[in-house]
């Protein structure tokens, strides 16, 4: 691209900036973030107990447990995932980091 004689090429215009620091949550988001998380979770589970399919991870073995012993799924959920709680609060406890739960 040539430029006529006595023109300079048009500067770039975008201003470059640091980024803004990401705002914090405020605790009744990360509650809301929580309780919408938690319900669409347990609906999915419901709509697929419902319809006869299981689903991998922590949640399906918890729904072969259940069908095997006739134990509580809830509770058997709770318990399947606390190595994977206790794992979370280890990575995470540090000063500003409770979000994890």
């Amino acid at each position: 691209m040539s430029h006529a004689a006595g023109q300079q090429p048009a500067a770039n215009s975008a201003v470059t900036s640091t980024p803004a620091s990401p705002q914090r949550h405020s605790l009744f988001d990360d509650l809301q973030g929580l309780l919408t998380g938690t319900l669409f979770v347990a609906l999915g589970l419901l709509l697929l107990r419902h319809a006869g399919f299981l689903t991998g991870g922590t949640a399906g073995i918890a729904m072969v447990l259940q069908h095997a012993t006739g134990w509580r799924f809830g509770a058997l959920f709770f318990a399947i995932n606390l190595p994977f709680y206790w794992l979370a609060w280890q990575v995470n406890h540090k000063p500003g980091r409770y979000t994890a739960f």
